[in-house]
């Protein structure tokens, strides 16, 4: 059972949206009402809207809010649960990290991302943090650390060029912006590098279980 309150501040204020908000609304007001995070919120969604906004300094916000901004509000904010059938939250959800600027435009091979990776000291680095947390060790699906790591490893890389993504508003599967068409003779080694995201079981847990969580924190009576 959840019993502390990962925010410190009223949640009565929430009493100001309508009883039935699905919760990614809710952690996008609690994030409003904390001055750290609603600052380098709307920093980042300055730095990505409008029709010719630079995608490198979205990519830059991005980061500034995943690094800097409380876990809690992050997590919440990227990981919020919503109802399978509740199309407008997992819609809320997917655009968090703001994808028609942070994402390409025309989705890039993913091999050729991983090469670009290479190249960026930064990335690289992200990468190896998501590779070395979020590995599935064995046919079982034992996860080389807890899953906390894998999250933070995940978050870690919103903002760089291999920045992942909720590919739908339906579900919380997830992968790169990229794709595997016409990789020729590297195709099983460009699908391995995209399935390590959209098919990883200790990222799919623990995602899951950090929505759960985040339902149970909306259950209770406050």
């Amino acid at each position: 059972t959840v019993t502390s309150k990962p925010w410190k501040m009223n949640l009565s204020k929430l009493s100001m949206l309508k009883p039935d908000s699905d919760l990614c609304l809710k952690f996008a007001m609690l994030c409003t009402l904390n001055d750290r995070c609603d600052r380098l919120r709307k920093a980042y969604g300055e730095a990505c809207s409008g029709i010719r906004c630079q995608r490198h300094l979205c990519l830059a916000q991005l980061r500034s809010f995943f690094e800097k901004a409380a876990e809690s509000h992050a997590q919440g904010l990227l990981l919020c649960p919503c109802a399978p059938e509740d199309a407008g939250c997992g819609e809320r959800r997917r655009n968090t990290i703001a994808p028609s600027c942070a994402l390409p435009s025309v989705a890039p091979n993913c091999l050729d991302l991983r090469s670009f990776r290479r190249a960026d000291p930064l990335c690289r680095s992200r990468l190896m943090d998501f590779q070395t947390h979020c590995h599935p060790m064995d046919i079982l699906g034992t996860c080389a650390t807890e899953q906390s790591r894998c999250l933070r490893a995940y978050l870690g890389l919103i903002g760089t060029a291999m920045t992942p993504n909720f590919i739908s508003k339906v579900n919380t599967t997830v992968a790169l912006g990229c794709t595997c068409r016409g990789s020729g003779n590297l195709q099983d080694e460009c699908e391995q590098l995209e399935k390590s995201f959209s098919q990883n079981p200790c990222l799919m847990e623990a995602i899951a279980a950090k929505m759960r969580f985040h339902r149970q924190l909306f259950s209770q009576d406050w």
